[in-house]
Protein backbone atom coordinates (compact mmCIF):
# COMPACT_ATOMS: atom_id res chain seq x y z
CA UNK A 1 0.00 0.00 0.00
CA UNK A 2 1.12 3.49 -0.29
CA UNK A 3 -0.03 7.24 -0.39
CA UNK A 4 -1.49 9.14 -3.27
CA UNK A 5 0.89 12.22 -3.88
CA UNK A 6 -2.18 14.51 -4.64
CA UNK A 7 -4.65 13.68 -1.26
CA UNK A 8 -2.89 11.93 0.51
CA UNK A 9 -5.07 8.72 1.28
CA UNK A 10 -3.59 5.54 1.03
CA UNK A 11 -3.94 3.36 -2.34
CA UNK A 12 -3.78 -0.16 -2.91
CA UNK A 13 -0.63 -1.23 -5.04
CA UNK A 14 -2.40 -1.88 -7.99
CA UNK A 15 -4.58 0.75 -8.97
CA UNK A 16 -3.20 3.19 -11.25
CA UNK A 17 -4.86 6.10 -10.32
CA UNK A 18 -5.78 7.13 -6.52
CA UNK A 19 -9.63 6.33 -6.21
CA UNK A 20 -10.09 9.07 -3.77
CA UNK A 21 -9.30 11.75 -6.08
CA UNK A 22 -8.51 10.23 -9.41
CA UNK A 23 -5.12 11.62 -10.06
CA UNK A 24 -2.43 9.20 -11.51
CA UNK A 25 -0.70 7.37 -9.21
CA UNK A 26 2.72 7.51 -11.16
CA UNK A 27 4.31 10.53 -12.12
CA UNK A 28 4.72 10.69 -15.99
CA UNK A 29 8.44 11.19 -15.15
CA UNK A 30 8.53 8.06 -13.96
CA UNK A 31 6.60 6.42 -16.86
CA UNK A 32 9.31 7.96 -19.29
CA UNK A 33 12.32 6.65 -17.49
CA UNK A 34 10.46 3.58 -17.12
CA UNK A 35 9.75 3.39 -20.98
CA UNK A 36 13.63 4.54 -22.08
CA UNK A 37 14.53 1.44 -19.75
CA UNK A 38 12.89 -0.92 -21.23
CA UNK A 39 13.20 0.67 -24.83
CA UNK A 40 9.30 1.37 -25.24
CA UNK A 41 7.69 4.84 -26.19
CA UNK A 42 5.20 6.29 -23.86
CA UNK A 43 1.64 6.68 -25.49
CA UNK A 44 -0.89 9.29 -23.82
CA UNK A 45 -3.82 7.32 -23.15
CA UNK A 46 -7.13 8.26 -24.70
CA UNK A 47 -9.72 9.40 -23.29
CA UNK A 48 -12.18 6.08 -23.70
CA UNK A 49 -8.76 4.00 -22.05
CA UNK A 50 -8.62 6.16 -19.39
CA UNK A 51 -12.19 6.08 -17.95
CA UNK A 52 -12.19 2.16 -18.11
CA UNK A 53 -9.40 2.44 -16.06
CA UNK A 54 -10.84 4.69 -13.80
CA UNK A 55 -13.88 2.55 -13.90
CA UNK A 56 -12.16 -0.27 -13.11
CA UNK A 57 -10.18 1.05 -9.79
CA UNK A 58 -13.88 2.27 -9.08
CA UNK A 59 -15.25 -1.34 -9.36
CA UNK A 60 -12.14 -2.83 -7.00
CA UNK A 61 -12.79 0.19 -4.65
CA UNK A 62 -16.35 -0.96 -4.09
CA UNK A 63 -15.76 -4.28 -4.00
CA UNK A 64 -13.00 -4.23 -1.19
CA UNK A 65 -15.42 -1.39 0.34
CA UNK A 66 -18.41 -3.76 0.33
CA UNK A 67 -16.16 -6.81 1.56
CA UNK A 68 -14.64 -4.88 4.57
CA UNK A 69 -18.45 -3.35 5.27
CA UNK A 70 -19.81 -7.43 5.02
CA UNK A 71 -17.12 -8.37 7.60
CA UNK A 72 -17.53 -5.50 10.21
CA UNK A 73 -21.33 -6.12 9.91
CA UNK A 74 -20.36 -9.96 10.59
CA UNK A 75 -18.07 -9.02 13.58
CA UNK A 76 -20.77 -6.89 15.31
CA UNK A 77 -23.15 -9.61 14.74
CA UNK A 78 -21.54 -11.69 16.68
CA UNK A 79 -20.27 -9.26 19.31
CA UNK A 80 -24.51 -8.54 19.69
CA UNK A 81 -25.50 -12.06 20.08
CA UNK A 82 -22.60 -12.55 22.95
CA UNK A 83 -23.82 -9.22 24.86
CA UNK A 84 -27.32 -10.82 24.29
CA UNK A 85 -26.02 -13.81 26.09
CA UNK A 86 -24.45 -12.06 28.94
CA UNK A 87 -27.28 -9.96 29.42
CA UNK A 88 -29.47 -13.09 29.72
CA UNK A 89 -26.89 -14.52 32.19
CA UNK A 90 -26.88 -11.00 34.13
CA UNK A 91 -30.56 -10.79 34.34
CA UNK A 92 -31.35 -14.67 35.72
CA UNK A 93 -28.13 -13.73 38.30
CA UNK A 94 -30.58 -10.28 39.34
CA UNK A 95 -33.78 -12.71 39.45
CA UNK A 96 -32.55 -15.49 41.75
CA UNK A 97 -30.49 -13.00 43.38
CA UNK A 98 -33.99 -10.91 44.32
CA UNK A 99 -35.70 -14.51 44.83
CA UNK A 100 -33.12 -14.84 47.58
CA UNK A 101 -34.07 -12.01 49.24
CA UNK A 102 -37.55 -12.81 49.31
CA UNK A 103 -36.93 -15.88 50.60
CA UNK A 104 -34.52 -14.49 53.14
CA UNK A 105 -37.01 -11.78 54.26
CA UNK A 106 -40.08 -13.98 54.47
CA UNK A 107 -38.10 -15.99 57.44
Amino acid sequence: MSFCRSCGRAVENEFVFCPWCGVERFSSAANTAKNRESGGVQEPLSNALSQELIDEVFIQLEEKQSSNRNKRVRVMESKLEALEKELDTLALIAETHECQQKHKSDD
